[in-house]
């Protein structure tokens, strides 16, 4: 899978080329490995999450090591407000992001009977998996449009489930906000392909990981 996010974001150009990506949920797992591999690619990679430790320095490090440039913020993608002002600050210090990975994401509290989930499980799980990635990906996305044309290819990337298709009644918050997820990336994918931007979706089964090891 994490083959398949370089390749996803890779253009024809040299590695100075790249330009920056973003990647949300950065900070461990899944999140810090993409932010390895885009690294590796040339891609100067500014990252997020919502708390910082040593988690985040060991990703730092390693992007570092690559010998790119890094930045991080502590930052929670359901922030909407925040998302113009996160995006200003990541061009200011890095320069234009020319591939966002979507990867932040959470699991429900607790697996049990979806009919008994309740409103705030559910809006909790839409706020972080639906909503704040799709208005992030918005305002990136308008951001790549009005880009000059002729400099690096850009690419939205966006990690949802297996879950999208895979029914699991015990998990079916999760299980709603990633199939809607798929779809919202399906429709940015045809509203982006007339300005060049490339629009993946990874859909990961289990994967060994801190939010998996229940």
């Amino acid at each position: 899978m994490l083959i398949d996010v370089q390749r996803a974001a890779r253009n024809g150009g040299a590695a100075t080329e790249r330009g920056v990506a973003l990647v949300t949920g950065g900070r461990r797992g899944i999140g810090r490995a993409v932010c390895a591999e885009l690294a590796a690619a040339g891609f100067d990679v500014a990252f997020l999450d919502l708390v910082e430790d040593e988690h985040v320095d060991r990703t730092r490090a390693i992007v570092e090591e690559a010998g790119r440039r890094t930045l991080f913020v502590p930052f929670d993608i359901g922030r909407v407000e925040a998302h113009a002002a996160l995006a200003d600050r990541i061009e200011g210090e890095l320069g234009a992001i020319t591939c966002l990975v979507n990867n932040a994401g959470i699991q429900v509290s607790v697996r049990g009977d979806m009919l008994e989930v309740s409103h705030e499980e559910f809006d909790r799980l839409l706020d972080i998996n639906l909503r704040g990635t799709f208005f992030l990906t918005q305002e990136i996305a308008r951001r790549m449009v009005a880009a000059e044309p002729g400099g690096p290819e850009r690419s939205i990337i966006t990690i949802t489930s297996a879950n999208a298709h895979l029914v699991s009644p015990e998990k079916a918050a999760y299980c709603i906000s990633k199939a809607a997820l798929s779809m919202a990336m399906q429709t940015f994918a045809v509203r982006l392909a007339a300005f060049g931007v490339r629009v993946h979706e990874i859909r990961p089964g289990l994967i060994r990981t801190d939010m998996t090891a229940s």
